[in-house]
């Protein structure tokens, strides 16, 4: 079973450089990606959260349920904010691990796919697989 760990306060500031090296881009992405799949995203404290396998994603710290949705496969559901965060880092990683590759620097790409093979192996552990699945696919 992976364990997952929330990022003290101490430690923050270095938690998305060790995700990016553009770490501004990447935690704009998020933010972008969040604005255009949950529904009335305005913004918000974010929880950093590492996990026992390596892996690392974010999610907003509101724990009501958040309405997820992906019009370009048409899902849509509702979640907890920590399942739509665990599918906005998901997509965000998949997504600069193909830019990385297009643009010829291999060794990034692996990373951020590693990144998100690690996050996709808890999210399959997830009681909310299903739904953060189904919104990636």
């Amino acid at each position: 079973m992976i364990t997952k760990i929330i990022v003290n306060d101490d430690k923050r500031l270095n938690f998305l450089p060790s995700i990016a090296q553009k770490y501004i881009h990447f935690e704009a992405a998020i933010y972008h990606y969040a604005s255009k799949h949950i529904e009335d995203y305005a913004g918000g404290y974010w929880v950093f959260l590492e996990l026992s396998n390596g892996g690392k994603f974010l999610h907003l710290q509101d724990n009501g349920p958040q309405r997820l949705y992906n019009t370009m496969n048409y899902f849509e559901g509702m979640v907890s904010s920590e399942a739509a965060g665990i599918a906005i880092s998901a997509m965000v990683l998949a997504d600069f691990g193909a830019i990385a590759y297009s643009a010829g620097d291999e060794a990034q790409a692996q990373r951020f796919y590693d990144f998100y093979y690690q996050l996709r192996d808890f999210a399959l552990e997830h009681n909310e697989a299903s739904e953060i699945l189904a919104f990636l696919d």
